[in-house]
């Protein structure tokens, strides 16, 4: 990168730490992780990895926060609807410092994580719902889900 693009670049870094001043995890953790992934992935940009890693994992921090704060399952889905995977992105910051098994790892519990929040889902017994609309509305819903992830992992 040279000229405007990069000078652009390190101010944009700039304001991202200064936000970070006041969207700070504990305060703000929607707004935290989402400032903590642009910053990174403008970090990744000038393959500044070591930066880039850090703050993925201040990301991360925050994810677990919103999944806490957010009874679970809202959490994760501000998160999934947001996108930005940052357990696979800290995974590749790893793997470009050259750190292989902390690669693997960070990407594994991010994974691991989506599985047992899907197990959970899972485990709903919508027999529990008392009300026959609310349970009719759980089911359609639930159904639709599982369509859309199999659809997501079919093959192209």
């Amino acid at each position: 990168m040279v000229g405007k693009q990069k000078e652009n670049l390190e101010q944009a870094i700039s304001y991202y730490h200064e936000a970070l001043h006041v969207f700070t995890v504990e305060a703000f953790p929607r707004e935290s992780r989402n400032v903590h992934l642009r910053l990174a992935e403008i970090e990744a940009q000038h393959e500044n990895w070591d930066a880039a890693q850090t703050t993925y994992k201040a990301a991360l921090k925050a994810e677990d926060l919103l999944v806490i704060l957010g009874t679970g399952t809202l959490g994760r889905d501000a998160i999934l609807k947001e996108g930005g995977d940052a357990a696979i992105r800290l995974g590749y910051a790893l793997h470009r410092l050259g750190h292989i098994n902390d690669a693997a790892v960070a990407m594994e519990r991010g994974r691991a994580r989506g599985l047992a929040e899907a197990l959970a889902f899972d485990a709903a017994d919508p027999a529990l719902i008392t009300d026959e609309e609310r349970k009719a509305h759980y089911r359609t819903a639930r159904a639709n889900l599982v369509q859309v992830q199999a659809d997501l992992h079919a093959p192209l």
